[in-house]
């Protein structure tokens, strides 16, 4: 492959992961608990060394979490739940265990606390069930009845490093190899709140347009080295 068309095509890639990632982030600026991510762009050298095996935009960009909280927002119902911390509430999916910060959750029909897809809320290592009455959640997610008798304990995980984690949609992320760390020290549970999106339009729309310029710019290289590449080849005919 010529070495202006490769050193292109994996600028290009990276390009497109960030626009990709950058779309993601806009649709979600309303999302409940949704974590801006962000698209880290791999080393040139490394790009460049591995061009013939590229095929996608993973291998040209990855993406990291933005792990800052998002706005606290009041809500009526004592089951919308945000974490003031770092952690996340575990649910339990069809895939496995998953992590969020997505706390607008509700009752099934069995009890079950679940949360907007349905999936079950994890307390104590398994499936919290709770009686169709007033309950309340402390600070540090214990979950009592209206008489002040113990229901279930939240499970609230901390990661060390947070920004792995691998956001899968929907406000779930996958742990991308972590394993929670073993105790929860700053993280407390607000009932009767959501978190908001920590997504800042502005700065979304000022990344797009940035890379807007940088593809355009991409491209008119692939432009330039065509035409050169046309223009000797001509050349080369007339002998």
């Amino acid at each position: 492959m010529d070495s202006v068309f490769a050193v292109a095509r994996i600028g290009m890639l990276a390009d497109f992961a960030r626009l990709s990632v950058q779309s993601q982030n806009l649709a979600n600026v309303d999302t409940v608990g949704y974590k801006r991510q962000v698209s880290v762009t791999t080393g040139f050298d490394a790009r460049l060394d591995s061009v013939q095996q590229i095929d996608d935009v993973s291998l040209a960009s990855t993406s990291l979490t933005d792990v800052q909280a998002g706005v606290l927002k009041g809500t009526t119902r004592p089951l919308d739940l945000a974490l003031d911390g770092d952690g996340f509430f575990s649910v339990r999916t069809s895939s496995g265990v998953r992590y969020t910060r997505r706390g607008d959750f509700s009752l099934d029909a069995t009890g079950r606390l679940v949360n907007s897809a349905g999936d079950p809320v994890l307390g104590g290592g398994g499936e919290l069930v709770l009686p169709n009455m007033a309950v309340t959640i402390d600070s540090t997610g214990k979950i009592f009845d209206s008489n002040q008798q113990p229901l279930g304990q939240l499970d609230i995980a901390q990661f060390s490093d947070p920004k792995r984690l691998r956001y899968l949609g929907a406000g779930q992320f996958d742990a991308a190899g972590q394993a929670p760390t073993g105790e929860v020290t700053a993280t407390r549970v607000r009932s009767g709140y959501l978190e908001a999106s920590n997504v800042q339009p502005a700065h979304e729309m000022i990344g797009l347009m940035d890379v807007s310029r940088q593809f355009q710019l991409t491209k008119s290289v692939l432009t330039a080295r065509d035409e050169m590449l046309d223009s000797a080849a001509n050349t080369l005919a007339q002998f």
